[in-house]
């Protein structure tokens, strides 16, 4: 019984090691800077495919206004933010799921009850786009703002 115990503490510690270094990895990809979660969810990651035109996309969109409030559970969520590729670092994205929220990403979070969703609050009005939208979608959206 002694070397099972053994075993399981090594494997626990070699696990609790990859953890911590895909954590540090996913701080890195993007800068830790910004106070914005970060692309990359943790159970996936985009596929490397950097392109100037998804970055100056996921750049209007940030200054525009736009946050993009998802779950790290939500498959759908992974699947918008990978539309970007590595790009997607530039979105301001909120994880609802995290529980040091307050202010803005809070209310955010709370009238939000389909993931992904884009809003905007620059207005008067609140704007939210529920459900994912295609590269295409997301620019039609920049102009009617």
């Amino acid at each position: 019984m002694d070397n099972v115990e053994t075993i399981l503490y090594i494997f626990l510690f070699i696990f609790t090691i990859l953890y911590v270094y895909i954590l540090y990895l996913k701080h890195i990809s993007c800068g830790i800077t910004g106070g914005r979660e970060n692309a990359t969810h943790k159970k996936h990651k985009p596929k490397y495919n950097p392109s100037p035109k998804k970055q100056t996309l996921a750049q209007k969109l940030t200054n525009a206004g736009w946050v993009l409030y998802t779950k790290s559970s939500c498959p759908w969520c992974a699947k918008q933010v990978d539309k970007f590729g590595t790009d997607g670092c530039h979105l301001n994205i909120i994880n609802c799921l995290d529980c040091d929220m307050e202010g803005p990403a809070l209310e955010g979070c709370q009238m939000t009850w389909v993931y992904p969703s884009w809003v905007n609050r620059t207005g008067p009005n609140v704007r939210i786009e529920a459900g994912t939208r295609s590269l295409e979608e997301l620019q039609k959206l920049l102009k009617s703002h």
